[in-house]
């Protein structure tokens, strides 16, 4: 199989805090986002994305217990680099081929998507946080981290995908433990890639009689440019999505957050 990412800083931030990891001979792929409001999160995503391929290439899936061994190894690197705890603030997506499946694993937010095959049917769940504030992994260094977020913020999370008609099909659910997990058949999906939220900060430049404004894309507008491979060998999804970004500009779009795409395909 093959396997390959992108990511690029969003128009509002100084320093690209997404990061992404792709490898076509175990394969996998990874996505990290790290919080815009924490100090050196793009050091924290960096080392919690190569911890994470590292355990992958050993073999080591454990399910949701990947992240605990992330953790622990990620943390004792951050404090011999002497980062702020925060800096550990990010999101992370791992996606893997295992039993016949593309698995994908998380903490936090982002999306899943996957073509259909023999079909140009494209699947997306989009995972949310009512709240605007993911979970990220270092709240489980302590249970006061845990306790803390759900007292600021709701407990709750939102898996979105979307009808033939493109309406939100929302399923809130209660946190229960810090990981979510999906499951996809070879059988049904030629390929599948993660991405981080960034998907959602596309936005059209429109100027009016009062003004200009930025109007939202939805997300699967950007996701049908992004994903149209022309085919699978070497660097395919930065080719692909340099195109599509450089259609975006000329339409007059960008995107404000960060963006990270990956990607494993046939």
């Amino acid at each position: 199989m093959n396997a390959d990412c992108f990511f690029s800083i969003g128009s509002t931030h100084r320093v690209c805090q997404d990061y992404a990891l792709a490898n076509s001979q175990v394969p996998y792929a990874i996505v990290c986002d790290g919080c815009s409001g924490a100090p050196h999160t793009d050091v924290g995503a960096r080392l919690l994305a190569v911890s994470a391929a590292q355990h992958i290439r050993r073999g080591n899936y454990l399910g949701g217990d990947i992240f605990n061994s992330v953790l622990s190894q990620v943390y004792t690197i951050g404090r011999a680099m002497e980062l702020p705890i925060d800096a550990l603030s990010s999101t992370i997506i791992t996606l893997s081929v295992e039993d016949g499946c593309f698995c994908i694993r998380g903490v936090g937010d982002g999306a899943i998507i996957a073509k259909v095959k023999d079909s140009q049917s494209i699947y997306l769940l989009e995972v949310r946080f009512p709240s605007g504030a993911p979970y990220y992994l270092r709240y489980e260094l302590s249970s006061r981290d845990r306790m803390n977020y759900r007292t600021a913020f709701s407990n709750e999370i939102q898996f979105v995908s979307y009808d033939n008609d493109g309406n939100e099909l929302v399923d809130t659910r209660e946190i229960s433990t810090p990981s979510w997990e999906r499951s996809l058949s070879l059988e049904f999906y030629d390929l599948c890639a993660i991405a981080s939220d960034g998907i959602r900060s596309f936005v059209s430049r429109e100027v009016t009689e009062t003004g200009i404004r930025n109007q939202p894309i939805l997300p699967m507008e950007i996701v049908k440019e992004v994903m149209d491979f022309k085919g699978y060998q070497g660097e395919f999804v930065q080719r692909r999505c340099r195109k599509a970004l450089a259609r975006f500009a000329e339409r007059g779009w960008s995107y404000t957050d960060d963006f990270s795409l990956a990607v494993i395909a046939p």
